[in-house]
């Protein structure tokens, strides 16, 4: 099973991503464990973006690393952001890269990320005056988007999948909570809201268990709406916005002014106009 989702010819099954979404829901609907840890996104049933890129992409060098990296005697790791952005790979203004022949060092990392995932393996890495070989170009030249859409397509709708099976998870396990606590128990009054019924009544166990999916279909749906496309909506930058009411409240709270902070440092700058990214978004769901 590990190997599922891989083509034949690496030792897998041949497996869809609706098959990866599947198992990917039913494993993160359990506690963390060696069967799936969303902290790593490692799994007992493996997800391996990287190895299908260098399979459709790389040289035939290039492919001799897909063995070791699936035995971990090879570690590869996948960059697409940018401080101040990110992860939309359409929009990134860093410096390009130059032909000149030869390889130096120059790779540097620079810190861990501080993430509600820690500890984090989201680094944040220099290049300064690296120079690479033809042979570690993965694909053709001036064509990287193709491939970092390849690693994206691939891994996001199994991640996706996971956070559903986490959100169950929780939601299983509030219901069992509020059911079994006296204090967080609402008693039926006539007229009471569908929430507190949904919760509660046998005859909705069906609503219960789809819930979370429908909700994040809805949700993603909302988002890749373009913004001037929705009337009514509050203009405050929503940062100002959750640190006015953090600052409302005038009592400490350390978690949601880290998170603050973190955001304020990294906030992104203004998304150029006529970008394509809600269009694309809206295309796509």
């Amino acid at each position: 099973m590990y190997r599922h989702a891989l083509p034949a010819e690496l030792g897998g099954s041949d497996g869809s991503n609706f098959d990866m979404a599947v198992i990917r829901q039913h494993l993160a609907n359990k506690p963390l464990g060696l069967h799936s840890d969303l902290q790593t996104e490692s799994s007992c049933v493996g997800n391996f973006p990287i190895v299908l890129v260098l399979h459709a992409l790389g040289s035939a060098g290039q492919r001799e690393l897909i063995e070791p990296m699936l035995r971990h005697e090879v570690v590869g790791a996948f960059g697409l952001t940018e401080p101040g952005h990110g992860s939309d790979a359409t929009w990134l203004v860093g410096d390009r890269a130059q032909r000149e022949g030869g390889d130096t060092p120059g790779f540097e990392v620079l810190y861990h990320q501080w993430t509600f995932n820690m500890p984090s393996d989201h680094s944040e890495v220099a290049l300064r005056d690296v120079r690479i070989p033809d042979s570690a170009i993965v694909g053709e030249e001036g064509k990287g988007l193709a491939a970092a859409m390849l690693f994206v397509h691939e891994n996001r709708i199994r991640q996706a999948a996971s956070s559903l099976g986490a959100a169950q998870f929780c939601v299983d396990r509030s219901v069992s909570y509020a059911l079994g606590t006296a204090a967080l128990l609402v008693v039926y009054v006539p007229g009471e809201a569908l929430p507190q019924r949904i919760v509660r009544e046998e005859r909705f166990a069906a609503a219960r268990a789809g819930l979370a999916r429908e909700c994040g279909t809805l949700l993603g749906r909302l988002h890749a709406i373009p913004a001037d496309a929705a009337p009514g909506l509050n203009a405050t930058d929503p940062i100002d916005r959750c640190r006015g009411v953090l600052d409302h409240l005038a009592a400490a709270r350390p978690a949601f002014e880290l998170v603050l902070r973190r955001l304020e440092l990294t906030r992104p700058a203004a998304r150029p106009s006529g970008s394509s990214t809600a269009t694309f978004a809206s295309a796509t769901c």
